[in-house]
């Protein structure tokens, strides 16, 4: 149960209510206990009969609305188009029916953004004592930290930020180097989150050590400095020796496997990937990303009937056609519809996901190159600069 146990924590605290009295009728005191600190996941019923008893429902009835607009609004946080409406009652009321269900943390996530789009302070101090310490999916994560990024970067006047940049702590440098990979700049990412490494290992923090690492190798990988990348993959995993903590396994995989797909070493990509693959602790989000990542590395290697089974779960429209045109014509990258199914693709990561926008990038200008489309490839790389550094996006032709 996403984030349930812990949003029952704090209702039950706001509401001044006694452990003792919430469980009355519904389990001991020690169960509730472990549902609150997220040490076990009760079955749904027992979810229920809390909820209730706090005078919530548990609703998964609007979950596929619900997603369908956080995604939505987030897709135009990362695209700075956000703005105070989108933050409207009707929207908060319609998102509030899920506050109790399978997205809550969704939907907590996206209440911390409105927060900083309001200039709610009190708000904002609530939903991040609700996030802090959260399991997250990295997606997640990211979004909780550009929520801090936009509020201390982004509504500030120069002298301020400034200021700001100087600021020698940690936690500034890392997420400075966070809100920079987000827009893009990779080069001052790394430069920042080299800071933060510098500083999390004077302060012996072997998870701000980690999640410095991953903004510097997420960034490499984005500039196809893989050799770079592979380095601090190996630093990360060396360090989680000490925290032994699965997440921080799959997402090194995760990230490398993606990286060897994007150059074409389809065997390193395929190991990476399966070590992701294989991980019991991730989210239902990373795993449809390993999906994704399976389906089209199969496929580009000619391996149409494994890359099925992989499409079939794929669940963002404009990719699942993409993958299932590459299927039914055998993996001929000149196929006009192909490419047509490959633009919408493309289109629907650009600004949201560096990454997936560096891999459908990637492809869409080698098929515009070998369809002689070059007016269209080359439109691509001025669109796009952070590209350019991919081993397909060479400007001679």
């Amino acid at each position: 149960m996403n984030n349930i146990g812990r949003l029952i924590k704090l209702e039950r605290i706001k509401q001044n209510m006694s452990q003792a009295a919430l469980s009355e009728g519904i389990c001991s005191n020690t169960y509730l206990s472990k549902i609150e600190n997220d040490l076990v996941e009760a079955d749904i019923e027992i979810y229920q009969m809390l909820i209730a008893a706090l005078s919530y429902t548990y609703d998964n009835t609007n979950v596929s609305e619900c997603q369908s607009i956080i995604e939505k609004l987030w897709e135009s946080a990362f695209d700075f188009n956000i703005e105070r409406t989108d933050a409207s009652r009707a929207v908060y009321d319609t998102l509030d029916k899920c506050r109790f269900s399978d997205i809550s943390l969704d939907v907590s996530l996206t209440f911390f953004l409105f927060s900083v789009l309001l200039d709610n302070d009190e708000s904002f101090n609530h939903y991040k004592n609700e996030l802090d310490n959260n399991k997250m999916s990295r997606l997640q994560y990211d979004r909780y930290t550009f929520v801090i990024a936009h509020k201390y970067y982004m509504n500030r006047d120069d002298s301020i930020l400034r200021l700001m940049m100087l600021d020698k702590s940690a936690t500034m440098a890392y997420l400075k180097g966070n809100y920079l990979a987000t827009i893009g700049n990779y080069g001052e990412s790394i430069k920042y989150s080299e800071k933060a490494f510098e500083y999390y290992s004077q302060d012996g923090d072997i998870i701000g050590m980690i999640w410095s690492s991953f903004n510097i190798s997420n960034s490499y990988g984005n500039l196809n400095r893989l050799d770079d990348q592979v380095h601090i993959s190996n630093r990360i995993i060396k360090l989680n020796k000490y925290l032994k903590n699965p997440l921080h396994d799959f997402y090194v995989h995760y990230n490398l496997g993606s990286s060897y797909l994007s150059q074409g070493d389809y065997d390193k990509a395929l190991s990476a990937l399966l070590i992701a693959y294989n991980n019991q602790a991730i989210s239902k989000e990373d795993f449809a990303s390993v999906e994704e990542k399976l389906a089209l590395l199969y496929l580009l290697n000619d391996e149409f009937e494994k890359a099925l089974t992989h499409i079939n779960k794929i669940r963002e429209q404009n990719v699942y056609k993409l993958l299932m045109r590459l299927y039914t014509t055998n993996n001929d990258i000149r196929d006009k519809d192909y490419i047509y199914h490959l633009e919408l693709a493309y289109q629907s990561v650009k600004n949201v996901h560096h990454g997936r926008q560096l891999l459908f990038g990637s492809l869409l200008y080698r098929s515009y190159k070998q369809t002689y489309q070059y007016p269209k490839a080359l439109n691509l790389l001025e669109e796009i600069s952070f590209l350019e550094k991919s081993i397909f996006f060479e400007k001679s032709f």
